[in-house]
């Protein structure tokens, strides 16, 4: 796999096959993906900066697939282009719980440098590891954003606020995220007390990706969502392994008087529409389009139909749905 031209990842399929088809991932979430074509290589022109790999297929004339992944590569963007600078520094207005939670935001991507006070109460003191200085304080060379409520406090103060729908420079934060990687910031700011943060996140996944991936759910690293995630449901109480593939349209609910709420293993694909309704879900596990599953289900075996029922213990012949990425 090569980049081309700054910006075109070229991937080159060495095994002899019939069919070649290819997915390109930006960060854990697929970002594009090819039907079957009888060429072994394909080029992606890639858009933002961020890290990216793809996943490629190779289909015999007998209908046998083999698949490979990638190594991860950094594509930078092209730095003459304005459109693709970003400020990297900011100052945070105001000493608030609200204040604590827009840090943590712009942590993720960025550079936050302080915190501003304008009642002059914290000047000095330190605020989730870092300073709180006076308005005549604040570094010239960053931009200073904060709570629409600190308007009249600051001059030259970019706002935000807290409600979903707004255009602001929080929402434009937000939407360079896929759809996990808000979630763990939803669920990392729910942990560090930003509740009302954690919410306002909760509602923008659901906004933007029509799904719902409560801060609440315990969902390992390397868990992804297919496209998106979109129509996918995940009950606050689940409890999710890691690398996980959980496709589009699944609910993972429970039951008045049931199984309790879903707690699945590592390595676990459920398949598009598919509905687990409380019990276990064990580790390299295959869960097929459209079932129920309704009882404890144990490692290593492939589940189907209505109510759910094993139809397959060589999970083997089903290693790329539950194959680990490569870090």
């Amino acid at each position: 796999m090569t980049l081309e031209n700054l910006f075109q990842l070229k991937v080159t399929v060495e095994v002899r096959a019939r069919f070649y088809a290819f997915y390109l991932y930006y960060g854990d979430d697929v970002l594009r993906r090819t039907p079957y074509s009888n060429d072994s290589s394909y080029k992606f022109p890639l858009d933002k900066p961020g890290t990216y790999r793809v996943k490629w297929y190779a289909k015999s004339a007998s209908g046998e697939t083999t698949s490979g992944l990638s190594e991860r590569i950094r594509f930078d963007g092209f730095r003459d282009t304005p459109s693709s600078a970003k400020q990297t520094d900011y100052a945070i207005a105001g000493v608030s719980r609200t204040s604590g939670f827009v840090a943590h935001v712009f942590a993720v991507r960025n550079t936050v440098q302080c915190f501003a006070d304008p009642t002059g109460e914290h000047v000095g003191s330190s605020f989730f590891d870092l300073p709180v200085v006076a308005v005549q304080d604040i570094p010239a060379d960053v931009t200073l954003i904060g709570h629409e409520t600190y308007e009249a406090d600051f001059s030259g103060l970019h706002p935000l606020t807290l409600a979903n729908g707004a255009v602001d420079i929080l929402s434009k934060e937000l939407h360079r995220f896929g759809v996990m990687d808000l979630y763990r910031i939803s669920r990392s700011a729910y942990l560090e007390g930003f509740t009302d943060g954690a919410y306002y996140i909760q509602t923008f996944i659901f906004n933007k990706y029509n799904c719902r991936v409560p801060f609440l759910a315990r969902i390992g690293e390397g868990t992804r969502l297919g496209i998106g995630g979109i129509g996918t449901v995940i009950h606050p109480d689940s409890i999710i392994g890691r690398d996980c593939v959980i496709a589009q349209n699944v609910t993972l609910g429970g039951r008045v008087r049931g199984n309790g709420t879903p707690v699945i293993g590592d390595n676990v694909f459920i398949a598009p529409g598919a509905k687990c309704f409380g019990g276990k879900i064990g580790s390299n596990v295959v869960v097929g389009a459209n079932s129920v599953v309704l009882d404890e289900i144990p490692d290593n075996c492939v589940v189907a139909g209505v109510p759910a029922r094993i139809i397959s213990r060589d999970i083997e012949r089903y290693s790329d749905y539950t194959a680990r990425p490569k870090r």
